[in-house]
């Protein structure tokens, strides 16, 4: 049976169509996500209703539940290791579209927390298929990775394995895992293992309709407008361009930017009152997974198991390290070519690795890393190594949005925005 929402001014005969899902469920699904971004702002009664269909449309248990048995599950295990997700299934997720033959692929943090997650996949019934270099057995295979987790490209003996990882530099380890479910549907999913982030191996993407994030407690999309408005794709990683997954995003329906192009140019120097006007990629902007450029969906995290903490004198920042790593696009100069480039912040009292748009922006947390480097390197008595007092250990990744709101004033950026950002609630 149908259900009945409650709206405001029933006597309005243009409300009727909203006090049923069949009906205003039809209708949004039409809607792009800035057209229902506006729909959700037209009065209280049409907000009421496009919070429900959007609690339905991005519901991310639900679309999980297609690869694993117990979601919530699943994203306590994210919350615990800081894995994300990305690629098709990201993509799918805020397109609020389904392809049969995606996979799901997970990106991990490069510790020996990849061994649970295989095993936890193994546990939901799906097998390791290993390449030609690697062992038969995943829990063999990961300890191998894990015992020279940041060995060089140019240092690894099996020359496949060496090639296949020298296109993306970003990668350690690729592992798959497939499973045949009752009725013959396959099952695949990836286990992505980056040198430095996750979002790093994320960044080696060939174009940038295909950056879009999705961690235990929100959903990032780098690129909004212009991948889901606009439909554009710009390659940003010549490298791993590829006929197929340029083919393959074609036919679903977006439009793929070459590069270098005379039209790079073009769309940099133009003005907003220009036809070719197009800040939706941001080129030359400093930028933050989780700055006002991005798409926000906060997921509902009810029964989601949030992060241990490190140590008893840490904090929980409440949000996942992905969400605090940087990038830039840049226009290179005397060419018609954008380029994507990021450095490593990589830190004592950091927990985790991040990438950073710049060099200028890792110097700016110099002083901060010098003063608090030096406090918690004074806990360790000599002799001993900071393992001996991790419970003592406080780590400060809680600080970075402080820092970053620092710099930024600091450097008055005021860079004009397309504002997509959604918090339905």
């Amino acid at each position: 049976m149908a259900t009945t929402m409650e709206v405001d001014s029933p006597s309005n005969p243009g409300l009727e169509m909203f006090r049923r899902h069949p009906i205003y469920d039809n209708i949004f699904s039409y809607l792009t996500p800035l057209s229902l971004t506006r729909m959700a702002s037209v009065n209280r009664a049409i907000r009421t209703v496009t919070k429900d269909f959007a609690s339905r449309a991005y519901h991310v248990n639900r679309r999980l539940s297609r690869f694993v048995s117990e979601p919530l599950i699943f994203r306590s295990l994210m919350a615990r290791t800081h894995m994300v997700i990305s690629g098709s299934f990201a993509l799918q997720f805020f397109d609020r579209t389904y392809y049969p033959d995606s996979d799901l692929d997970l990106y991990l943090h490069p510790n020996r927390d990849i061994i649970e997650i295989g095993q936890y996949l193994e546990q939901e019934g799906y097998e390791f298929v290993p390449r030609s270099w690697q062992l038969p057995v995943y829990t063999d295979e990961a300890e191998r990775v894990c015992s020279n987790i940041d060995v060089e490209v140019d240092d690894i003996e099996n020359e496949t394995e060496a090639s296949v990882l020298y296109s993306f530099r970003s990668l350690r380890a690729v592992y798959t895992f497939k499973r045949t479910l009752e009725g013959g549907e396959k099952r695949e999913a990836q286990l992505i293992v980056s040198r430095v982030s996750p979002l790093a191996s994320i960044l080696d993407f060939h174009s940038t309709c295909v950056m879009n994030i999705i961690t235990y407690n929100a959903a990032y999309s780098l690129y909004p407008y212009a991948t889901f408005e606009r439909r554009d794709a710009l390659v940003v990683n010549l490298e791993s361009q590829t006929q197929d997954a340029l083919a393959k995003y074609s036919a679903r329906g977006w439009r793929v930017l070459a590069n270098p192009s005379p039209l790079n140019e073009w769309l940099i120097r133009s003005e907003p009152h220009n036809p070719l006007y197009s800040p939706w990629f941001f080129i030359n902007t400093a930028r933050w997974v989780c700055d006002n450029k991005s798409w926000v969906i906060q997921l509902d995290v009810d029964g989601v198991v949030p992060p241990p903490l490190p140590s008893a004198s840490s904090q929980d920042p409440g949000w996942d390290p992905v969400a605090e790593c940087g990038w830039q696009l840049y226009m290179v100069k005397w060419s018609s070519e954008v380029k994507l480039a990021f450095d490593i912040i990589k830190s004592t009292i950091f927990r985790w690795r991040y990438t950073a748009p710049s060099v200028e922006y890792i110097e700016s947390l110099f002083p901060f890393l010098r003063s608090q480097g030096r406090m918690e390197h004074a806990k360790i008595p000599e002799g001993k190594t900071r393992e001996d007092v991790a419970d003592a250990w406080t780590w400060w990744d809680f600080v970075l949005p402080m820092l970053r709101e620092a710099y930024l004033a600091e450097k008055h950026v005021d860079a004009p925005t397309i504002n997509v950002r959604r918090r339905f609630g």
